[in-house]
C-alpha cells in the first residue's frame, strides 16, 4: 500500500493490487463513482479485449493463442531499414527481401488461415520500414482488400523518407493509415542526418496526403506524424512547434512510447537521459496529458488523452493491462503476430522469435513460454505505478527488466500524475510505501 501526498496536502492511501483507495483518515473511496472519471470510461470493446491475466503466467507453461480472442493481426514484413536510428533495437538488423515466390506461399498461407477476418477490425504491416518492402507490400494491400475482401483498419508505421505521391495515391484508394515517424527537433541526433522534412518533395507529399486524409475521413483518421519523447526534443511543446511550422498548423501528433533500454543501449541511455532531463520530460508529458478543449495543441495531441483514460481505468477497476502500444502477443490475448512465412513472432522490440513457437498455418501449435508477470518480481510489488505498465515485458530476464522499468519511469510517472490529476483535482507531491 502507498501514501500520496498532493501538492495541495490532501492525503491518500492507494493498493495498486487492489484497486482500492482511502482517505486520510482511512475511510474507502469508491472512485469508479466520481463525476471526473466518468467520462474517461473506455467501453468493452476498446478495453476488456485488451486484458491478459498475469496471475496465468508462469514460466514453465506454454500459453498457446486463442483464436477466439483475437481481433488485431499484426504482420511483419522484415527487419530491413533505410534508416540506423541510435536507440532503434533493430539497428544492426539486416534482412533479406522476399521474391515473388514467396510472397505467393504468402497468400496461400492467408486463404487457410483458420481465421474470420470480418472479426479483425486492425491489421498492421510492419517491419523494419515497410517502404522498404514496397514491392511486395504494394500486392499484399491489394490482396487483403480486394481477395480476402478486409473491411477493417489496416495500418503502417513509416519513417517518411520514401514518401512519395504515388504511394499517398495508393495509400488512399485502399483506406490505409499510414503514421509517420519523425522526432521533430531531435531527428538529425538520434535518427538520420538526412532529415526527409528539408525535403520539399517529399515535405509536400506528407503534407498532402495527411491534409486530404483530414477532408476525406476526419482529423487523424489516414495519417498522423508519432515522435519518441527524448530530452532532445522536451519540451514537447517545441516539437508541437516544429510540426506546425515545418508541415501545417494543426497537424495529428502522437506520442510514441518511451524509450526502453536494452543491455546495448543502456549506457548510452544513462549518458542522455539524466535526471534533470527526465524530470523535464515528465512535466512537459504531464502537461500535454491534461490538454483540454481550451489547450491550442488539444485536438493535435488527441492520442495522448486515449492513453491517459487506459490508465485511468487501470487505476480505478484493478486491471493490470500491457505497456503501452506493445506489439507482443503475449501481453493481448486479442493479437496475432507473424511473419511473411507465418511463423508466430513476439514484437520488433526483442528477438522476433525469441520465447514462442508455432506457425499460422496450425493455430493449434502457435504458443509462448518462459513469461514471468508482476507477482514473481519483487521490484513491482514495492511500485506504486504498476497500472501503467502492468509489471512491464513479460519476456524479460530479471536484469533487463530492471534497465526497461528505470528506461521508462519518467513516462510512466507522467500519466500517473495526469491520472490522479484527473480523479482527485491534484497532482502528486510524494508517494510512500507504507504497512
Amino acid at each position: 500500500m502507498f501514501k500520496i501526498t498532493g501538492t495541495e496536502g490532501n492525503v491518500w492511501y492507494y493498493d495498486q493490487y487492489l484497486a482500492a483507495f482511502w482517505d486520510q483518515w482511512y475511510n474507502p473511496i469508491n472512485v469508479e463513482s466520481l463525476d471526473s472519471v466518468l467520462h474517461c470510461r473506455l467501453t468493452d470493446d476498446e478495453y476488456v479485449n485488451r486484458l491478459y491475466r498475469y496471475r496465468e503466467l508462469k514460466p514453465d507453461v506454454r500459453h498457446y493463442v486463442d483464436k477466439q480472442a483475437i481481433h488485431r493481426v499484426k504482420i511483419q514484413l522484415g527487419l530491413h531499414c533505410n534508416y540506423k536510428c541510435k536507440y532503434c533495437c533493430q539497428h544492426d538488423a539486416k534482412d533479406f527481401i522476399p521474391s515473388g515466390v514467396e510472397l505467393e506461399k504468402f497468400f496461400n498461407l492467408i486463404r487457410n488461415i483458420d481465421l474470420d477476418w470480418s472479426d479483425i477490425y486492425s491489421l498492421e504491416l510492419w517491419g523494419g520500414e515497410p517502404l522498404v518492402y514496397w514491392k511486395i507490400l504494394k500486392p499484399i494491400i491489394e490482396f487483403f482488400r480486394d481477395e480476402i475482401q478486409y473491411k477493417g483498419a489496416l495500418y503502417i508505421t513509416t519513417n517518411g523518407s520514401l514518401f512519395t505521391a504515388d504511394k499517398s495515391d495508393f495509400f488512399t484508394k485502399h483506406n490505409i493509415r499510414v503514421m509517420f515517424s519523425h522526432d521533430g527537433p531531435a531527428q538529425k541526433y538520434w535518427r538520420n542526418k538526412k532529415d526527409w522534412i528539408e525535403d520539399d518533395s517529399i515535405r509536400e507529399c506528407v503534407v498532402y496526403h495527411i491534409q486530404r486524409g483530414m477532408r476525406k475521413f476526419g482529423a487523424s483518421s489516414t495519417g498522423t506524424v508519432n515522435f519518441v519523447p527524448t530530452p532532445q526534443n522536451a519540451p514537447f511543446e517545441k516539437t508541437i512547434e516544429f510540426f506546425n511550422k515545418k508541415l501545417f498548423d494543426g497537424v495529428p501528433i502522437g506520442v510514441e512510447a518511451a524509450l526502453r533500454c536494452t543491455r546495448d543501449s543502456y549506457s548510452m541511455w544513462k549518458r542522455e537521459f539524466t535526471a534533470d532531463r527526465q524530470k523535464a520530460m515528465e512535466d512537459s508529458l504531464y502537461r500535454m496529458a491534461l490538454y483540454t478543449e481550451k489547450d491550442p495543441y488539444f485536438m493535435q495531441t488527441i492520442k495522448s488523452k486515449h492513453t491517459l483514460f487506459k490508465v485511468i481505468n487501470n487505476l480505478i477497476s484493478g486491471r493490470l493491462a500491457v505497456s503501452f502500444n506493445s506489439k507482443c502477443p503475449t501481453l493481448g490475448r486479442d493479437v496475432l503476430t507473424f511473419d511473411l512465412k507465418g511463423d508466430l513472432i513476439v514484437c520488433h522490440n526483442t528477438f522476433p522469435h525469441f520465447k514462442c513457437s508455432g506457425n499460422v498455418k496450425d493455430l493449434n501449435t502457435c504458443y509462448t513460454y518462459g513469461l514471468q508477470s508482476f507477482h514473481s518480481r519483487k521490484e513491482c510489488a514495492d511500485c506504486w505505478m504498476l497500472a501503467c505498465c502492468g509489471g512491464s515485458c513479460p519476456l524479460d530476464d530479471n536484469y533487463q527488466h530492471l534497465i526497461e522499468c528505470e528506461s521508462v519511469q519518467w513516462f510512466d510517472r507522467a500519466y500517473m500524475r495526469a491520472a490522479w490529476t484527473i480523479i482527485f483535482g491534484e497532482d502528486i507531491k510524494m508517494v510512500e510505501k507504507v504497512k
